[in-house]
């Protein structure tokens, strides 16, 4: 006789989800299991790599259920696990994630239930194949800079809260990364809200790494369904400078610049290559290698050079290279604008041939709210890869010049920004690079309709005329 499954929703039904580590139910139907199916998803797709995986996410999405959810689910699918949640402080873990583990076993079936000890849960699911148990750890990561996780494994670690953690590059890279050597289906997963300074690392470093392997999720409360009207509402209320606000627009819409950070835009055939430079000596040379897709009115910003201390010959010569290293053998020449002094653009000029042409440095306010603007159009796009660029995008301070952060040589006097927001001004939005006729492009149709003979209601086209850019 055929085995009938339980019906969903049925107590047979519950166990099984429990017996098999399938706790998805437990789940809000939104913002929660979004997460959940991605993070699965892209397990499966990667099993030996251990992450990062990062989330990005509104206040009271529930990351702590979350991850308390994940964490039992690793425990129950096979023996010898070890799962850890870490929050930046004891204090928290006990406040927030010992409870949350306790609201999700009060579902779970007296025979699967853990023996606890302290803040470690202790499973064992008698349908394994093979006998043994799993562990679920809770921890703070503040004690001792969080060598404390020092010399131990992981199969699973969720870095709950990760902006207020203490240290947070030298607990990854020096003592978490360990965790997970001759593991099998390893899994690190960091999981927040946007720390209140761009220049964490989370934003400086984790999540531009991410983006370019798709490890990255964002969940805004504007987008979650969980996040209701009458929710934003109560926030409002007694947020200050309303939807404008930083704290809105941080703890609800995740504010960073991510947005921008793309690997995986494909370059045209066709465009103006570009480069904007801001030049100093002491100073930083900030310069940006930038194109405009036509097609898609996007400014693209491929590459940087970060330099400082050059003389004449040397910065021409960095610039040079590094043009034909992003731009190799392009269809229209390579055009290279500055602020630089008038005596450094003669040198160019004269001694090396070499041609800089000047940027208009007029009303900068206006330079900069136009290219805010863009950037809240989505019109910039920026490659990973240009790290100094983006940090001084997420750190830059509008005041009567750049400020240098002290000892901050990524900040500098945010020679890379004002480089960008001279190219930005300088852009050849409306210039067209495709070639006449042989490669004209149909963008629009004009059509002239008119009533049928049979239905006045019924339209025939009697004419159409195509719009071709270069024809």
């Amino acid at each position: 006789m055929a085995k009938i499954d339980p019906a969903p929703g049925t107590d047979q039904w519950f166990a099984r989800q429990w017996v098999q580590g399938d706790l998805r139910h437990l789940l809000r139907q939104h913002g929660q299991r979004w997460v959940y199916d991605w993070i699965k998803s892209w397990k499966a797709q990667n099993p030996l790599d251990f992450g990062p995986l990062v989330v990005n996410s509104h206040r009271r999405l529930g990351k702590s259920y979350l991850a308390a959810i994940l964490g039992i689910e690793r425990c129950l699918r096979a023996p010898f696990q070890e799962a850890r949640l870490i929050s930046p402080t004891d204090e928290l873990t006990e406040k927030i994630s010992q409870p949350q583990i306790t609201k999700i076993l009060r579902t779970c079936p007296s025979f699967l239930q853990p023996h606890p000890r302290g803040r470690q849960y202790i499973f064992s699911n008698p349908y394994w194949p093979e006998k043994g148990v799993s562990t679920l750890t809770l921890e703070g990561s503040e004690h001792k800079k969080g060598n404390r996780q020092r010399g131990i494994a992981s199969d699973f670690l969720c870095l709950d809260e990760f902006r207020d953690m203490e240290e947070p590059d030298h607990l990854i890279d020096e003592i978490i990364a360990y965790h997970f050597v001759g593991r099998k289906n390893p899994l690190l997963l960091i999981i927040s809200t946007p720390p209140s300074t761009m220049d964490h690392p989370m934003v400086r470093r984790f999540i531009p790494e991410a983006i370019p392997r798709g490890a990255y999720k964002c969940i805004r409360a504007t987008d979650n369904p969980d996040f209701t009207g009458n929710d934003k509402r109560m926030v409002l209320k007694v947020c200050r400078d309303g939807e404008q606000s930083i704290a809105w627009r941080r703890e609800a819409l995740c504010g960073t610049i991510g947005d921008v950070v793309r690997a995986d835009h494909r370059r045209p055939d066709w465009f103006y290559p570009r480069v904007a430079i801001d030049t100093g000596y002491d100073d930083y040379n900030g310069a940006v290698y930038y194109y405009i897709d036509f097609l898609e009115q996007k400014l693209v910003i491929e590459d940087e050079l970060w330099v400082h201390r050059q003389t004449t010959k040397s910065l021409k010569e960095q610039l040079q290279a590094k043009a034909n290293e992003v731009f190799p053998c392009p269809l229209h020449s390579i055009q290279y604008e500055g602020d630089l002094p008038k005596q450094m653009q003669a040198d160019m000029a004269e001694m090396f041939h070499f041609v800089i042409l000047p940027v208009n440095k007029t009303e900068r306010d206006v330079s900069i709210a136009a290219f805010r603007n863009t950037v809240k159009q989505k019109k910039i796009i920026i490659h990973p890869r240009c790290v100094n660029l983006l940090y001084q995008l997420r750190n830059a301070s509008n005041r009567k010049d750049f400020i240098r952060k002290e000892d901050d040589d990524m900040m500098g006097h945010c020679d890379l920004l004002a480089a960008l927001i001279y190219g930005h001004r300088q852009a050849p939005w409306s210039a067209n690079p495709y070639p006449p006729k042989e490669s004209a492009m149909v963008v629009g149709q004009h059509r002239i309709v008119i009533p049928t003979d049979d239905d006045e209601n019924e339209m025939q086209v009697v004419e159409t005329e195509e719009y071709r850019l270069n024809a």
